[in-house]
């Protein structure tokens, strides 16, 4: 059962063009009894004087791609390029960026933290300021009402004043 449940994986594998061959031949390899890992073994050295190339069973699905190097960026990941199918949607999304093209996004990823820092100030500048402003404004308006209040009191007070000393006319 596990190597039903392995070929599978190494058929899903091959045919999306992301196993390597020698990769999967190790899995494979790995998963034999210990018997014939020794056989293996000695078929290997022979063939390690050779040439190495991979069995034919697990040759890439698609003959262009098995002539390719793979490709790595600059962070050491390798590019899985994949050949679009018919019928599939495959060139519609993009993919892993090419190397000329990772400089770019990396600059224009700096470009935009750079851009969303500035922004992020700037809002707190104006927040600082708005708190500025509405707290002139608040003294402001207290400062008015303080007057208000003390002129209605001056008023009041001078009426208060005249009323005492006015005497009714007969």
């Amino acid at each position: 059962m596990e190597s039903l449940q392995l070929s599978q994986v190494l058929a899903d594998l091959s045919n999306l063009g992301a196993a390597e061959p020698e990769a999967a031949a190790a899995i494979v390899n790995a998963n034999l009894p210990i018997i014939q890992t020794d056989l293996l073994k000695n078929d290997a050295h022979a063939s390690s004087q050779q040439q190495p190339r991979p069995s034919s069973g697990l040759r890439r699905a698609w003959s262009s791609e098995a002539a390719m190097q793979p490709k790595f960026d600059k962070m050491g990941r390798r590019i899985l390029i994949s050949s679009p199918k018919s019928g599939s949607a495959a060139n519609s999304t993009p993919g892993t960026p090419q190397p000329s093209n990772y400089d770019d996004d990396l600059e224009r990823a700096n470009t935009l933290m750079a851009l969303y820092d500035i922004r992020a100030k700037l809002k707190q500048q104006d927040n600082s300021s708005l708190m500025r402003a509405r707290e002139k404004i608040n003294a402001l308006a207290q400062r008015q009402q303080a007057q208000q209040f003390a002129e209605l009191n001056m008023k009041k007070a001078e009426e208060m004043r005249r009323n005492r000393y006015s005497f009714p006319k007969v």
